[in-house]
């Protein structure tokens, strides 16, 4: 399988280079813009389009969402998954919705750990590779894509399915929680977390310790805040959610 091919336009010289460096060593084909401007990720799109682009907002000249509202507008580069990484925080809704409105599949917040930038990067090449795109309110992959996972996984490995479905709580809060609780156990290249058909529900997909772990932890903060249906399979083949879910619901 040819690894996918990753763009990273950042004017941090230094960052580039770690970028760069993490994502060889997660087996991805990628390099870097050398200056990171406008024009020169431009031309480097045109000549060579990435599977995913990597970008700041804030550069000097041209910002990133000038970059990406150039590649969203221009028909050639519909393809490319744009995420960007910029030095808005956690909190700062209204930032990370302005590059979702800009044409950015996914907004993280600088600095990003190295567990969650992989998992990111991981879910979005997927998720573009079948020609869907992330949900662009949660930055969860969709169901398609957790349902090849789940094909996979299940054919080999015990697995479990966690459907988790708010009450009283928003998504913001859930969502936050649940990247922060991923990120301590360091789980997140572990677990796989989609958007559920009904928008207050999300899935997570994994091993059942790992999944049961979880679960206790999400529990313990929220309470009756949310709604938990839990589900363990031994390694014998699921060829779809619906039919995991069946033993859940």
């Amino acid at each position: 399988m040819v690894p996918a091919h990753i763009l990273i336009s950042d004017d941090d010289e230094l960052l580039s280079r770690f970028y760069t460096r993490l994502l060889r060593n997660a087996g991805y084909a990628a390099e870097a813009v050398p200056d990171g401007s406008l024009p020169a990720t431009v031309e480097r799109c045109r000549h060579l389009p990435p599977d995913l682009l990597i970008t700041d907002l804030a550069k000097p000249g041209d910002s990133g969402l000038v970059l990406c509202r150039t590649l969203r507008s221009d028909p050639a580069f519909c393809r490319i998954a744009l995420l960007v990484i910029s030095g808005f925080s956690e909190s700062a809704i209204g930032d990370q919705g302005l590059a979702l409105a800009a044409g950015a599949d996914h907004a993280l917040p600088k600095p990003v750990n190295n567990e969650r930038l992989l998992a990111t990067v991981r879910d979005m090449v997927e998720t573009r590779a079948m020609g869907l795109q992330l949900d662009r309110t949660s930055g969860l992959m969709p169901w398609p894509v957790l349902e090849a996972r789940l094909r996979w996984f299940s054919a080999a490995f015990p697995w479990a399915l966690l459907v988790l479905t708010r009450r009283r709580l928003s998504h913001i809060a859930l969502l936050t929680v649940l990247h922060a609780s991923l990120a301590a156990m360091q789980l997140e290249l572990r677990v796989s977390v989609a958007q559920a058909a009904d928008p207050a529900s999300i899935l997570l997909l994994g091993a059942p310790a790992d999944i049961a772990q979880l679960a206790r932890l999400l529990h313990a903060h929220f309470g009756t805040r949310l709604h938990y249906l839990q589900v363990a399979g031994p390694a014998q083949r699921v060829e779809s959610l619906a039919e995991a879910l069946q033993l859940v619901l």
